[in-house]
């Protein structure tokens, strides 16, 4: 993570005050792996649903207590995925997600009630990462992914 913040530095040509380093923000807490980068949060936050939700819903709180305007805000996650008919290596660029039985939300039980959060994702920024992987010979393909709360049978990587 700390090489990935100082790649994004250098790419988006951001200039660290004298005397300013990154570091990890989150030092101390097991929890994650946090840098501020300019405009940039990068965080890590391990594997699976539980703690990506945990992450999005502080990192939200935060940013509205830094009085940032939600509205504003683009989440951008990278991480691993199983593909179907691809080559091995090939990026995929989420243009849908869907669970594990090939629905477009993901639901969550609240208090007796199972509300479902839709899988939005932005058209625009899709087609601006997949002209930039052109650009830079990254093989990549726009596709769906599919997001269980199980990284093995979940995503069929078990088969008996």
């Amino acid at each position: 993570m700390e090489k990935f913040a100082h790649y994004m530095v250098d790419q988006l040509k951001f200039k660290l005050t004298p005397g300013q380093t990154l570091y990890n923000i989150s030092k101390g807490s097991d929890r994650y792996v946090l840098y501020k980068m300019g405009p940039i949060i990068s965080v890590s936050h391990g594997m699976g649903i539980p703690s990506l939700s945990i992450l999005i819903h502080e990192i939200l709180k935060l940013l509205q207590h830094a009085g940032c305007d939600p509205s504003e805000v683009v989440f951008f996650r990278l991480g691993t995925s199983g593909g179907l008919g691809l080559d091995a290596g090939t990026v995929v660029i989420s243009e849908a997600a869907v669970d594990g039985i090939l629905r477009s939300y993901m639901e969550i039980p609240t208090l007796g009630l199972i509300i479902q959060h839709p899988a939005k994702l932005d058209d625009a920024l899709n087609k601006e990462l997949l002209q930039i992987s052109e650009e830079i010979g990254c093989k990549s393909e726009l596709g769906k992914t599919m997001c269980t709360y199980d990284f093995y049978e979940g995503n069929c990587r078990i088969r008996k």
